[in-house]
Parts: C-alpha cells; sequence; structure tokens
C-alpha cells in the first residue's frame, strides 16, 4: 500500500515513534541473520536501494531481492520498513550505527 510518503520519511517516522513510545512492536524470540544478511539489514536501514546494495555488495538485485525475502522471512516482517523496525527493536541494529562499517550517504534519523 502506498501512502505517498516517501520510504525514507516513513523509516524516519517510525523510528521517531517507536523511541518515544507512542508504538511499540510484540516481544520476539532471539533472532539470528548471518553476517551478510545483518550488513544488508544495516545498508537498508541507511535508505539504500535494492540496486544501490547490489552494487555495493558485489551482488545482482535479484540476489539482494531474495536476501531481503530471506531476512523478512526470518524476522517475521511484512516488508523492508517493518524488518528494520523489527531490527532495530531487537537490537540487530543501533541507532548511531553506520551500515557495514563507514558512514551512510544519508542519515535517515536513526
Amino acid at each position: 500500500m502506498r501512502l505517498g510518503v516517501p520510504r525514507k520519511t516513513l523509516a524516519g517516522l517510525v523510528f521517531a515513534a517507536l523511541r518515544r513510545g507512542v508504538i511499540s512492536l510484540p516481544a520476539r524470540d532471539p533472532v539470528v541473520l548471518s553476517e551478510k544478511q545483518l550488513v544488508t539489514l544495516r545498508l537498508v536501514a541507511a535508505g539504500y536501494t535494492n540496486v544501490q546494495i547490489a552494487r555495493r555488495c558485489g551482488l545482482t538485485k535479484e540476489a539482494v531481492r531474495d536476501r531481503l525475502r530471506r531476512i523478512k522471512a526470518k524476522l517475521g516482517a511484512r516488508d523492508r520498513t517493518h524488518a528494520v523496525a523489527i531490527g532495530w527493536q531487537c537490537g540487530l541494529l543501533r541507532p548511531t550505527q553506520p551500515p557495514a562499517g563507514e558512514a551512510p550517504a544519508e542519515q535517515v534519523g536513526l
């Protein structure tokens, strides 16, 4: 469903609401992601598109799409924004953590 809100703005709004306690996500069992999946999730959190992630990681966009599908399945997420929110809540992502060991191209309000 399209809300007419840019993806980065929507993610920023979700994170701001989570930080303020306006919304919460249900408690979850610990999730284990591979290192490659974790790097991909960090890049998604930083606002990278599938094509940008593919270029950065030396993958095809189909491989990134498949990796994101597996990440969402492990996390029980509906979409990429939900996956990032769950990753943040579960401690897989930290609010100030840059993707893959370097500063992100843009900050998304984490």
